[in-house]
């Protein structure tokens, strides 16, 4: 018998080359039917006629799907203005995500780390009530904090001053506009959401999340005074002025829809289409129907069964 304790396992040539690429071989094929079912999305929405509906209109059973989709717009537009820093929100809420080590590192105050937890608590809790989840809300909170500035506003009214209307406007439709419609397949119609009730919708989560950060104390510069972040910090709060929506506009008319039907719509649950359709277009979703975690335990257990078939037939049964 020969002696293979010398064997490289980690040869790919001594390998069946159905394992050898397993990992590129799945992304490649996973890349391609997300691209199937967006090309599908697309070839859909071109034989429907296209309508403005509002929320008013789509009252009922007869409108949770619509709403919940309405609800998806929503949170992607809120996550990515907290992946860019809008109103130093991300800088605010990463003491509630972020280890203790790093906070002491960057000289945030050990006061302020417990507000932020506090903020971060009724956030979640409403995040998931309107159909989103943690993970998602953190990565926008991660992305945001590493920009540290905060948003700036492009546009400034006549007098020089900020104009909020104009600056959620313009931040909150750079993005494409591709998933932002509803399709009811029964009447053959692509219902397009009113603009003016996107921007409600928006501006009105940062006016409640602006009273939650004012009720817990937590409106305030995060760093120790001296830092140099600090200073940034000052520097972007009084800039930024007038940039945020009023407090009062969180009880506005689609705020309330939003909230006030939920339940009912079942948002974020088993039953909303729009959050399915998330988890199909997510890296952090599943594969093949699995979980990522179960798919991949799976996956390297066959992998090794078929390594250890092959060297045993091919070195060691000889």
């Amino acid at each position: 018998m020969e002696n293979n304790s010398n064997l490289d396992l980690s040869n790919s040539n001594l390998l069946d080359s159905r394992f050898s690429n397993i990992d590129g071989e799945f992304y490649n094929a996973n890349g391609r039917r997300k691209a199937k079912r967006k090309a599908k999305k697309i070839k859909r929405k071109a034989n429907f006629k296209k309508k403005v509906t509002s929320l008013k209109s789509k009252l009922g059973k007869s409108g949770k799907n619509f709403r919940n989709k309405f609800r998806k717009v929503v949170r992607k537009k809120v996550l990515s203005n907290i992946s860019r820093n809008i109103h130093g929100t991300a800088v605010k809420l990463y003491p509630a995500v972020a280890q203790q080590s790093e906070l002491t590192q960057r000289k945030f105050r050990p006061a302020y780390v417990a507000k932020s937890k506090k903020v971060y608590s009724e956030l979640l809790k409403k995040w998931i009530g309107l159909g989103g989840n943690e993970a998602e809300l953190k990565a926008a909170i991660v992305s945001g904090q590493t920009k540290k500035r905060f948003l700036k506003n492009p546009y400034k009214s006549f007098n020089g001053e900020n104009d909020s209307y104009s600056f959620y406007s313009y931040f909150s439709s750079v993005e494409g506009e591709s998933d932002e419609s509803f399709i009811d397949e029964e009447s053959g119609v692509e219902e397009v959401f009113p603009e003016e009730e996107k921007q409600k919708g928006i501006r009105g989560f940062f006016a409640w999340l602006k009273g939650i950060f004012s009720k817990n104390g937590a409106n305030e510069n995060p760093y120790e005074v001296g830092t140099a972040d600090s200073k940034y910090f000052n520097e972007d709060y009084n800039e930024d002025k007038g940039n945020e929506p009023s407090e009062s506009e969180s009880s506005n008319d689609v705020m309330k829809e939003v909230v006030d039907t939920s339940t009912d719509d079942d948002a974020g649950g088993e039953t909303d289409e729009a959050a399915a359709e998330d988890e199909d277009d997510s890296d952090d979703g599943k594969i093949m129907g699995l979980p990522k975690k179960t798919f991949w335990i799976g996956t390297s257990v066959v992998a090794a069964l078929a390594i250890g078939t092959f060297v045993y037939f091919k070195f060691i049964r000889k």
